[in-house]
Parts: C-alpha cells; structure tokens; sequence
C-alpha cells in the first residue's frame, strides 16, 4: 500500500525534470521560428523615418522578443540598392519610387509640412497655401539619393497648379538643408521630421492638406520567397498600421 522511488529512481529525477524542460524549450524555439519570430532582421531607414513608428517596434518586441531589429539609416535611392543586393532584409522608406525588384506595402501617410529658414518671410506663419509659394524656389534632394522625393514634390505642386523653380541639387552635402538655411528655398517634408529638424529650421502647416507615403519595402523575387521573418514583419506592420489608423486605407 506504499510506493516510493528507489535510490536510483531519486537519482532520475532531477536529470528527466531537466530533459522535459529541455524539449518544452525545443519546441517552443521551434514554434517561434515557424511564426518567423527568431534570429535578425536587418532593416534600413530613410532619414527620419524611425520617428513615430514606436508601436510597431513596441508591438515586435511584445510578440517576437527573440526577434532582433539592426537598423541602419541610408538615404533613400541607396537603401533601395542596399535591399536589392541583399544587404537588407526590410526598408522603410518615404516617397520610394516603384520598381519591379521592390515591393511597398504602405505603412504611413505622412502629413506635408513646409520647411523654411528662421529668417524666411514665412517663418512666422503657423500655415502656408502652397498657391503663397509660387514664387519660391523649392529645394530638391540630390537625385542619387533622393529621386522619388523629387518626383513627390514636383507632383504635389503640378496637382495643385504650380510649376516650381528648383535649386540645384547635385553634388553638395545635405544639399536640401543647405538650400533651405543657405539659399533661402523652400522645401516640403514629412510630419516625422519634425524630431529631426535643424534648429534653424521653421516647419508650417500646408494647405490644402497633402500626404508622403512612408513605405515598408521587401524584395519581389519570385524564384526566392522571403523568410519567415520576414514575412512575419510585414503582417505585424499591417496590423500596428491599421490599429493606429497610420494609413488613409484604414480610416
């Protein structure tokens, strides 16, 4: 009527406790992996573009904490190179112009805002019609590492009637601050950039209201299906981007 463990069956327990744990450990390793959830993922960053997108990477520490994010900032016509070589897992980029090689799904539409110099005529102004800036030359990027911007902003002021004079771009370091503090232009850019804006740097409201498209991008080869993490990341952000209402799709 009485059972116990033998001298060897106490010798056992410890060790198959520890071989029990060692496969629950296993296997939930395992179903982490398949859900995409482990190893890293090397993510490039248009300038500016972290800002605001704390709850993505909130939400991909609270559900893949084995997951590891390496980011690095490029401009943005290089971090396309960078993805398509290989050299990058995801980008996040603004106003990325669309090739074959590169798929966008849309993670934020960024309000426009205008940026001018602390002695602008418009500095003072909490808001500009961009009508008011007809007669303003409007800083463009270089276009080796800024082509999609460019044509976002050239867009912008054709829908809305203006054929803008422009700076000069090549060449120079950081060329669209230059022209802005410098040169006396005007630029566009995204709300995001309020956190990295010179100092010197006015930033207004535009009117009408106008939006960049903030992009995640991945590489669109058939004959190579992205890895789990990969597409695990993507799924998360469409989720995060229409909990919090990022994209006009989601309003």
């Amino acid at each position: 009527r009485h059972v116990e463990l033998t001298d060897a069956g106490r010798a056992l327990v410890e060790p198959a406790r520890a071989a029990l744990q060692a496969v629950e450990d296993a296997l939930s390793a395992a179903r982490s992996a398949g859900a995409g959830a482990t190893g890293e993922l090397q993510i490039g960053l248009s300038q500016g573009a972290h800002y605001g997108l704390q709850p993505l990477f909130d939400a991909v520490q609270a559900q893949y904490p084995r997951l590891r994010l390496r980011m690095r900032q490029q401009s943005s016509e290089p971090l396309i190179e960078s993805l398509r070589a290989g050299q990058l897992d995801l980008a996040i980029g603004f106003c990325v112009t669309a090739c074959r090689e590169i798929k966008a799904q849309r993670l934020k539409d960024e309000p426009v805002l205008v940026a001018v110099g602390e002695r602008h005529r418009l500095a003072a102004r909490a808001s500009v019609h961009i009508r008011e800036l007809s007669s303003e030359t409007f800083a463009l990027d270089d276009p080796r590492d800024g082509a999609g911007y460019n044509d976002a902003v050239l867009a912008l002021c054709a829908r809305n009637g203006l054929t803008p004079r422009t700076s000069d771009a090549v060449g120079q370091r950081d060329v669209w601050e230059h022209a802005i503090l410098n040169d006396g232009c005007v630029g566009l850019t995204a709300a995001s950039a309020v956190q990295a804006a010179h100092r010197e740097i006015c930033l207004l409201d535009l009117k009408p209201a106008a939006t960049f498209p903030l992009d995640l991008l991945s590489r669109s080869v058939a004959d190579a299906p992205p890895r789990q993490a990969v597409r695990a990341m993507l799924a998360l952000a469409a989720t995060v981007a229409s909990r919090h209402h990022w994209t006009a799709a989601s309003d």
